[in-house]
């Protein structure tokens, strides 16, 4: 079973604190929740997250947004991808072998603008067993540009690499 740490700090972010309980809530929750990966950075739809929480998806959607917008979290409607920026910060990857199971949960992640931002995170808070993780996050950033897919008129095409 995984868990993610919820340092004694949550509770003293000033800007969760000006937040109202559902805000709270839900961020504890995006840390915590059984959808959650070693990245910090996973699919968690708003259906999913409404069952779990027992919320409407409305409510979801919106206390979402708050936290969007206070740059708690990153949110990709395509993928349904969530991130939270400041993850690994709390939830440092303690050695070689959780970095090589991050990795894998990286290749489980379908193609998203969100790997560069995960990639900054990996960056500010790397330790230095953390390489192989900045280097499959490289990789994949570039490969998801190289090969991003487009649907035009119902077709489904490649992008080609432009060098």
């Amino acid at each position: 079973m995984a868990y993610g740490k919820v340092h004694e700090q949550f509770w003293d972010d000033p800007l969760l604190r000006s937040k109202e309980e559902p805000c709270r809530l839900l961020m504890l929750f995006l840390i915590t929740c059984r959808h959650k990966n070693r990245l910090g950075c996973y699919v968690l739809g708003s259906g999913t997250a409404a069952e779990d929480l027992q919320w409407p998806v409305e409510k979801v959607e919106s206390v979402r947004q708050e936290l969007i917008d206070a740059e708690r979290i990153a949110w990709d409607p395509a993928t349904r991808i969530v991130f939270i920026p400041r993850f690994l910060k709390w939830n440092k990857l303690e050695n070689h072998k959780v970095v090589t199971g991050a990795i894998k949960e990286l290749g489980s992640l379908p193609a998203t603008p969100l790997i560069e931002q995960l990639l900054e995170a990996v960056e500010r808070y790397k330790l230095p067993h953390y390489k192989p993780l900045a280097e499959a996050l490289g990789n994949r950033m570039e490969n998801d540009m190289a090969y991003r897919i487009d649907t035009v008129g119902g077709a489904i095409r490649s992008r080609s690499r432009s060098r």
